[in-house]
């Protein structure tokens, strides 16, 4: 794909108001920068929609907004998890995905296997 960060960040406002459970990023023409990954992930912050609610109504199952950014060359991704405060949760993983959090406070954004930049 021959979005820029620019483009990606754009989306960002889009994104931030809960209309996504899952976005797809990995291997872009151009790359991403860690502050474009880190200005995307504070805009979701911002936005307050995620966790969000399981599709399909269920209540008390709180879901993940899951984003693949692997294959982007992003230096410095290992550090995206210690960047926001208490209530507000990334979790940058390399392992097979596992299942969603099932309880209240849990993680708002998964990076699925995102240490895979190169």
């Amino acid at each position: 794909t021959g979005i820029t960060g620019t483009g990606f960040l754009m989306l960002a406002p889009w994104a931030s108001q809960g209309h996504v459970c899952e976005l797809y990023f990995q291997g872009l023409l151009h790359g991403l920068s860690f502050p474009e990954v880190l200005g995307f992930l504070t805009h979701i912050k911002r936005g307050g929609r995620y966790p969000a609610a399981r599709p399909g109504g269920q209540v008390n199952i709180p879901v993940p907004l899951w984003i693949r950014l692997d294959r982007n060359g992003i230096q410095g991704i290992e550090a995206i998890e210690g960047h926001f405060a208490r209530g507000f949760r990334v979790a940058a993983l390399a392992d097979p995905i596992p299942d969603a959090p099932r309880s209240p406070g849990t993680m708002a954004v998964r990076l699925p296997f995102v240490y895979d930049q190169f």
